[in-house]
């Protein structure tokens, strides 16, 4: 990433679906001339909100990391997102653009959505990028 030219400010956000849906952030703020990003629906990977165990734990503890790691549908998510990222990222900062923002949403916004914001915030970090992460929805019941 030493490459690319100039200096990008990437957002990462979890929410729910359930609740205000889509951050707003994504769905037409152009404050800074750019008004764009992903969305990505985390509702299709496995849902550890149907273990009575691990419903209390929230996407940045162990039991639900672990539960995260072992889910192969969960990791090829997570990789796919990383890639697309990324390469989204070196064409903006060609661009010159100054913002990407990346939402990942899950029912709740407490558990998958959660765990896959800090893998892709780890991802990043690893290439030297300093996402700015934002857990909507991790203190709603």
């Amino acid at each position: 990433m030493d490459s690319l030219p100039r200096p990008l400010t990437i957002h990462l956000y979890s929410f729910a679906f359930k609740h205000t849906g889509i951050p707003a952030p994504l769905v037409g703020s152009h404050l800074d001339g750019n008004g764009g990003g992903f969305v990505f629906d985390c509702r299709a990977l496995p849902n550890p909100f149907w273990d009575l165990k691990l419903r209390p734990h929230t996407g940045l503890e162990q039991p639900i990391l672990d539960y995260m790691a072992a889910s192969p549908e969960a990791q090829a998510f997570a990789r796919q997102v990383a890639e697309m990222v990324l390469e989204a990222a070196r064409s903006y900062r060609a661009q010159g653009k100054p913002t990407l923002r990346v939402a990942l949403g899950c029912t709740g916004g407490r558990h998958r959505s959660v765990t896959l914001v800090e893998s892709l915030r780890d991802f990043l970090g690893g290439l030297g990028l300093v996402p700015i992460v934002r857990h909507r929805d991790l203190d709603r019941e």
